[in-house]
């Protein structure tokens, strides 16, 4: 580090901007041109942002996450040969590192054709307030893992391999965001590269909220028809614009667009190839031309098409196949993670007034609001004594627990405490009879909160406000006993069946969330809990009719219910009940559907019958296309050897449910011989 004169350590917090453009409260100008912005506004910046809050959502946040220098030095560079040897410096060092760059970067303050980014790990490149401009001059990864660009302008670049950023070599974990790139449509198509190449190996990666255009070529992923290497890409929220082609290309492996804006695309936008399989859904098409095809491939890709728009889309498919104004699906295709979608209807205001450079980074809040990074509260002190009660909000407690019966709240009479509480919130809201008040945690992670001292209960009944979990389970503090889990959990999760729980304390964890989840009541009931809206309170008097009665279901391969496996339907190994078990293809996204009818909503337990001779399999559980949790299928020492995999619960809707397992590993599923749907009111349906 010596070799540099002028670098100085900063603050982690770094002040952006706050957009002129807002949707919460402004309504947004959509009649403005869309034209190449000018630099200088690009790079004004105003407000607040906070990089610690950094987290991709998509294929960067799989394989262990992308967190780039969180927890590191955070150092300030403003010459391009300031910030090239202190990334030189930093090969084959893990320690996180937060790099500010500050002011214009060329080819003649760096030396270098180009920064390079090799052999590296653990680092975040983010634009400093007054701007970060890359004039003339791109960056290159290469065999670098962990690595986050953000809020930086990359123009024209006319040195090195001509590419903006481009990634290959191996590199994993990559996020691309709030970035603006742009070369040129005045000049030969070949005078610049790409804005953004992914090449040879290049693993997790997400690209989100930049502003590419004016580019004849601008996102290339697969340098050739034989770059087969595995491919998992996330784009979403990005603005493209004044794009002859590649918006992007895209061969082999996996990739999900998504809330993405296009205007005016000359020749061709997404273009799969090479056997590609992309999930695009919920995406703007604006005076554009060929927004979604497979062309100049000796092998077709293929693409799963759900709820885009095209305004002014026109076709010409002289050179390969086009969707089509019918945008027909060649593929089913689920990514194996968790997201938010935007309606299509916002996603043009949405993107134009997030995307990019300069705009503080705000992000859709994925109900078609910008939402702005607000500084992450400081970490809860680790208390040397149990959880205390909220006493003083909780009435008297009784020091024995109180009997309760069918259709009466057991946890009103209860006490609570638990992990964390974020300002405002209370643990003893969770048992106060009140919908509208919560308990809220300070992280989105591993938080509890119990109650305790209360009668004898075997259902619980979870209300929570704003849908943020996405795994839970419910534990007896004292044994450790898991008694149930599950995905997210909504407004109304009922647990029953549990049996008769005569225990001190009950915990529901939270072990994992979108923000920190907002619970409003746990409610105990030794019998049917009230299906109306008081809580369980007893109203009247009179008793809630019950559940009905519960029914099991189990859904064999080739039987209806069955849809369909990405593989084979075989029976070379013994043990299976049926005629046989489905084997997927050992590839990463393989999975099985089936479709269940439900009589009424509610929650139910699904569990998988499996054999694995080989190691632990992960998978992804989907119910309608919704994320529900990650699944383990582990070892059973042998292809003969059925395990039952432990129940999780699952919301189903009143009618007919598709329930997909997918691979997370690039190895497949383990062999599944059936699934089975417990809950009341189930019955198997043909698929359509």
């Amino acid at each position: 580090m010596e070799s540099i004169s002028q670098l100085s350590i900063v603050s982690p917090a770094c002040l952006f901007a706050n957009p002129n453009i807002r949707i919460d409260n402004t309504e947004v100008d959509m009649n403005l041109p869309l034209r190449k912005t000018v630099l200088a506004s690009t790079l004004a910046l105003l407000g607040s942002m906070n990089m610690a809050l950094a987290a991709p959502v998509g294929f960067a946040s799989l394989n262990g996450g992308t967190t780039g220098g969180e927890g590191g030095n955070t150092v300030t560079v403003s010459t391009g040969a300031e910030l090239y040897q202190l990334l030189k410096d930093k090969r084959g060092d893990d320690t996180p590192l937060t790099i500010v760059v500050s002011g214009r970067i060329t080819p003649e303050n760096t030396g270098e054709e180009k920064i390079d980014i090799k052999d590296t790990r653990n680092v975040t490149i983010i634009g400093a307030p007054g701007g970060a401009e890359f004039d003339g001059i791109g960056i290159k990864l290469s065999r670098a893992h962990n690595i986050i660009i953000r809020n930086l302008v990359i123009h024209e670049v006319d040195t090195g391999d001509k590419d903006a950023i481009g990634i290959e070599g191996g590199s994993t974990n990559i996020w691309i965001d709030h970035n603006e790139l742009y070369a040129s449509l005045d000049v030969d198509k070949d005078y610049y590269d790409g804005l953004l190449d992914t090449k040879r190996g290049t693993e997790y990666v997400t690209i989100s909220y930049n502003y590419l255009h004016d580019s004849w070529k601008a996102s290339l992923h697969g340098s050739s028809d034989s770059d087969d290497g595995r491919r998992y890409i996330t784009f979403h929220h990005n603005r493209w614009e004044n794009i002859n082609s590649r918006a992007p290309l895209f061969r082999f492996g996996e990739g999900h667009l998504f809330n993405n804006y296009y205007y005016n695309v000359v020749s061709t936008g997404i273009n799969s190839r090479m056997g590609a399989r992309l999930r695009i859904e919920n995406n703007h098409f604006e005076s554009s031309q060929n927004p979604v095809v497979s062309f100049y491939s000796d092998e077709i890709g293929y693409w799963d098409l759900q709820g885009n728009f095209l305004d002014g889309v026109y076709w010409d498919d002289d050179s390969g196949i086009v969707a089509g104004d019918a945008m027909l699906s060649t593929v089913q295709y689920q990514p194996p993670y968790a997201y938010n979608l935007d309606s299509v209807a916002c996603v043009r205001d949405i993107v134009m007034a997030t995307a990019g450079a300069g705009k503080g980074l705000k992000t859709s809040d994925g109900t078609c609001g910008v939402a702005t990074p607000d500084p992450r509260p400081e970490p809860p002190t680790p208390d040397p004594q149990p959880p205390q009660p909220e006493e003083p909000e909780q009435p008297d407690q009784p020091d024995e627990p109180v009997d309760g019966g069918t259709g009466v709240n057991l946890a009103l009479e209860a006490g609570a405490d638990g992990s964390s509480k974020a300002s405002g919130s209370s643990y003893g809201n969770v048992n106060d009879g009140d919908p509208g008040s919560y308990w809220q945690p300070r992280s989105d992670a591993n938080e509890a909160v119990s109650i305790k001292r209360m009668a004898p209960f075997d259902t619980v009944v979870i209300r929570e406000l704003n849908d943020a979990t996405r795994s839970w389970r419910l534990v007896n503090h004292e044994s450790g006993e898991v008694l149930a889990s599950g995905g997210r959990l909504g407004p109304r999760t009922v647990v029953a069946d549990l049996g008769t729980q005569d225990i001190y304390k009950l915990t529901l964890e939270i072990l994992d969330a979108s923000t920190p989840p907002q619970i409003a009541e746990i409610e105990l009931y030794l019998g049917a809990p009230d299906s109306g809206g008081d809580n369980g309170n007893e109203g009247d008097g009179e008793q809630p009719p019950a559940d009905p009665a519960e029914t099991s279901l189990v859904l064999e391969e080739a039987s209806t219910g069955f849809c369909n496996v990405d593989g084979v339907v075989e029976n070379e190994h013994g043990g299976f009940t049926g005629s046989g078990y489905a084997n997927t293809d050992n590839r990463f996204g393989t999975g099985i559907d089936w479709v269940v009818n439900a009589g009424h909503d509610g929650q139910r337990q699904l569990s998988f019958r499996f054999a694995n001779g080989a190691a632990d399999r992960s998978a992804s559980l989907y119910v309608n296309g919704r994320w529900v949790m990650e699944v383990n299928l582990a070892t059973t020492g042998d292809w003969a050897a059925y395990r039952e995999a432990p129940a999780v619960a699952a919301y189903l809707s009143a009618g007919d449910n598709r329930i997909s397992l997918r691979a997370t590993n690039g190895s497949g599923l383990a062999n599944v011989d059936h699934l089975r749907v417990s809950g009341g009111e189930l019955s198997a349906v043909p698929c359509r």
